[in-house]
């Protein structure tokens, strides 16, 4: 959708891409599963959603989200592929960006993306995933991750609290 401004067409952008019509990279589909199961174990009960992982084109996701971003309107959490993923800072980036991108799906769009109502839930799957041995907290804060100073302390913040929270669900 294109709209004038001040005698300028501009594009209007809508989760994702600007080009629809571009081919997408080959998926990483392995790297998928293993990625779903894990994201199972945090969380078994959110309803239906898809994970793709694939190498990024340039255009392939919005600017500003490095790793990763959600889209809505098809229920997807789009992650770009990883280098190493046995390397265990590399795959504790992905669980938490695609934590981050879940949290994102389930709390639904907002003006305020990052909110407060957001920051509890991301730390709360950061949690339960830190308790199931899927994810790393203390990693995660050693080791440069996605997002800003503020926004990382604070909900680093919370899910060192959450992690000592024995009533957390734990899903084996």
């Amino acid at each position: 959708m294109n709209i004038r401004y001040e005698g300028r067409e501009l594009q209007v952008v809508f989760e994702g891409r600007t080009n629809r019509s571009r081919p997408r990279s080959v998926r990483n589909e392995p790297l998928q599963t293993r990625l779903r199961q894990a994201l199972e174990r945090v969380a078994p009960n959110v309803e239906a959603y898809e994970v793709v992982v694939s190498t990024w084109l340039p255009g392939d996701h919005p600017p500003g989200h490095q790793g990763g971003y959600c889209q809505y309107s098809n229920r997807t959490l789009h992650l770009e592929e990883v280098d190493d993923p046995k390397d265990t800072i590399v795959w504790n980036r992905l669980i938490e960006t695609a934590l981050h991108e879940l949290a994102h799906l389930i709390h639904g769009p907002s003006n305020d993306p990052h909110g407060h109502t957001w920051i509890h839930l991301c730390a709360r799957l950061l949690a339960i995933a830190h308790q199931n041995q899927v994810y790393n907290y203390q990693l995660a804060q050693q080791h440069d991750m996605a997002g800003s100073g503020a926004y990382r302390s604070h909900l680093m913040e919370q899910v060192e609290t959450l992690v000592s929270d024995t009533s957390l669900p734990i899903h084996h």
